[in-house]
């Protein structure tokens, strides 16, 4: 700061300040310079600005102007580039869906006939796991605009209505209207009692077509659900083309109690599902945990008037323990709604559904009192299914309490198909084969007839006695007529023949786990043996090329003969045996088997196809149907082996 001096250059007439005053001004001057170059300022000083406000707020303004007018330019540019996108998307899309067709229509499948393509898509929604989240049928119409219209327009592929948890009520109504004909209705998953709302609105939704249900199944559904859903259709009535009945159980306890009809009008509960079944529709039925509840007399007549239809019939346990053991049904109970069943054709047991008071090892003589009793008879320890072809046994443990009881008293003399597996072991499960012969001890008649045709020929009286007492003494065969077997750890070296003895009539044979390893020596020993009546090898069947040996045997009462003729047996056993496959063999049995198929070969005998079941990937397995498709038919069936 210039300072001006007080003793020069000072005009006259100004008055003069005193040098100590100057000095304080001076001071006081220098402080607040100093305080305003270190206070802060909100603003600088004005003679900062080198130009005026005004002139600011105008530069702004048209700053403004000129970016909004290139904002609009620029969102110009954006819808034409958006527009000329969407054309090229849509020409894309075009030339994709052109390219797509003509990759379809090169592909083999395209090729197919829609009845072919039909029938595929039919089986992938058949074999859908009921609780699948992605459904095929509409994966199947979302592959191509050919498949889609098949699909949409074949009610087949939309009959199979699964109401689970997962199924919406919309979802539903879609099916009811594509499928227009029967409705499979598949219930299974409500195992949360919470879902009650959603349960009993799909429910609703399914109801009123309630007459195009062709087939129920019930599975994994909990106890309050499965009363709601009794309540349900006791109230509906009459299900006039339901065919098909199928129940399983969500645990040991839950049960399924078949009553045959509907409860009387006085009833206001009812006890199972199966009381909404219409009289003389079914014609299959599959439960689990099944129950009988009555007195002899009603259950007879309430499947006579529900049941006579039926075909089919598989009953089930839910487990083989204790928990379970008291769901059983009383033979007593179990003849007398066979009795009012009279087509019945197959009849599956799974586990050990049966329980019996008494052995029924009377055979024949039972029998004879089923025949001449009616339900209500003493002596009530034979079933008699004149019409039975098809009996599967899967006891499910290897010593079963029931298992020889269940087969002594059953008569089936039309039995074709015969099945008895048990659980997968390195032991044979119970020994049955003694039940699967008949009592034919010689009756009265036998001998007295015999006593006149040895009067009447003195010569030859003595052959022809010890012959016919030989063939009568023989045992009988219960199933003489079963021409398929099917076996799984049911035999060992010494009832292995017993059970070739027991089916001569043996056309298609099934061996599996133990079995496996014993059937295929006995084949090999009779191949290379003469046997005749009488040596026990051979009884029943042919003695060996070119021989003719005929069995007959009656029984107790004589009312029933038997005949096992044969002219020139293929071989000693199972003459007739066409087809014998072979699960899981070992190296061994395929070792016995190869020389038992060259030694029929050599003898000039066609040996029967063989078709092996197992992994593809052992060597074993593949020399062996090289070297025995020299000599026969070998068909090998590929399966997926469990680890361990």
């Amino acid at each position: 700061m210039r300072v001006l001096s007080c003793h020069h250059n000072v005009s006259p007439g100004c008055p003069v300040m005193h040098p100590r005053a100057f000095s304080m001004a001076y001071s006081s001057s220098v402080r607040h310079h100093e305080q305003l170059q270190h206070s802060p300022r909100a603003y600088p000083p004005i003679y900062h600005y080198n130009i005026s406000a005004a002139q600011t707020l105008a530069g702004l303004r048209d700053e403004v102007l000129r970016l909004r007018e290139d904002e609009h330019r620029l969102q110009r540019q954006i819808q034409r580039y958006r527009s000329s996108l969407q054309e090229v998307q849509a020409v894309l899309y075009t030339k994709i869906n052109k390219a797509n067709e003509m990759q379809n229509f090169l592909a083999a499948i395209s090729k197919l006939p829609n009845e072919m393509l039909l029938a595929i898509f039919e089986e992938a929604v058949a074999s859908q796991d009921a609780g699948a989240e992605q459904r095929a049928e509409f994966t199947i119409s979302k592959v191509s605009r050919r498949w889609r219209d098949l699909a949409i327009h074949a009610p087949r592929l939309w009959r199979r209505v699964c109401i689970t948890p997962r199924v919406a009520p919309s979802m539903l109504e879609m099916y009811k209207t594509r499928a227009s004909r029967a409705l499979d209705i598949e219930i299974w998953g409500w195992r949360d009692r919470r879902d009650f709302q959603r349960f009993d609105t799909a429910l609703e939704t399914m109801l009123d077509s309630f007459s195009r249900w062709r087939s129920l199944s019930i599975a994994c559904v909990c106890d309050t659900h499965l009363s709601h859903l009794t309540l349900k259709l006791s109230h509906i009535g009459n299900f006039s083309g339901l065919k098909h009945f199928t129940f399983r159980a969500l645990r040991p306890g839950q049960t399924c109690s078949v009553s045959f009809l509907m409860e009387s009008a006085t009833s206001t509960q009812p006890q199972s599902p199966c009381q909404a079944l219409s009289p003389c529709t079914l014609k299959s039925l599959d439960v689990e945990n099944f129950t009988l509840t009555g007195d002899l007399a009603s259950i007879h007549t309430r499947a006579t008037q529900s049941f006579s239809r039926l075909s089919s019939l598989t009953l089930r346990r839910y487990s083989n323990d204790a928990r379970s053991f008291r769901i059983t049904v009383d033979f007593s109970a179990f003849r007398a709604m066979l009795s009012g069943i009279p087509n019945l054709t197959t009849l599956v047991l799974h586990g050990q559904p049966l329980r019996f008071r008494t052995d029924p090892v009377g055979g024949q003589q039972g029998l004879d009192d089923t025949h001449g009793g009616g339900v209500g008879s003493a002596n009530n320890t034979m079933v008699s299914l004149p019409h039975l072809h098809t009996l599967v046994l899967h006891p499910g443990v290897l010593k079963p309490r029931y298992l020889q009881h269940t087969i002594s008293a059953i008569h089936a003399p039309a039995l074709r198909h015969f099945e008895l597996v048990f659980p997968d072991s390195k032991f044979s499960g119970q020994s049955i084969v003694e039940r699967l012969f008949a009592d034919a001890s010689p009756s009265t008649s036998s001998f007295r007839s015999l006593s006149s045709s040895s009067s009447s020929t003195p010569y030859t009286s003595y052959s022809a006695f010890s012959s016919a007492t030989e063939h009568v003494n023989r045992p009988r065969p219960r199933f003489p007529r079963v021409e398929t077997v099917v076996l799984h750890n049911a035999s060992n070296a010494g009832t292995a023949l017993s059970f070739i003895q027991a089916f001569p009539y043996t056309a298609h044979a099934t061996l599996g786990g133990v079995d496996v390893g014993f059937f295929p020596l006995v084949l090999r020993a009779g191949a290379g043996s003469s046997v005749g009546p009488g040596t026990g090898a051979g009884d029943g069947v042919g003695a060996g090329p070119g021989s003719r040996s005929g069995v007959v045997a009656r029984s107790g009462s004589g009312s029933e003969t038997w005949t096992c003729d044969c002219t020139c047996a293929r071989f000693a056993y199972w003459h007739r045996l066409r087809t014998l496959t072979l699960r899981q063999p070992r190296t061994d049995t395929l070792r016995v088997l190869l020389d038992w198929i060259r030694n029929e070969y050599d003898r000039g005998h066609i040996s029967p196809m063989i078709i092996v079941e197992g992994s593809l990937d052992r060597p074993d397995i593949q020399f062996f149907a090289q070297c025995a498709r020299m000599c026969t038919r070998v068909e090998l069936v590929g399966i997926q082996v469990p680890v361990g």
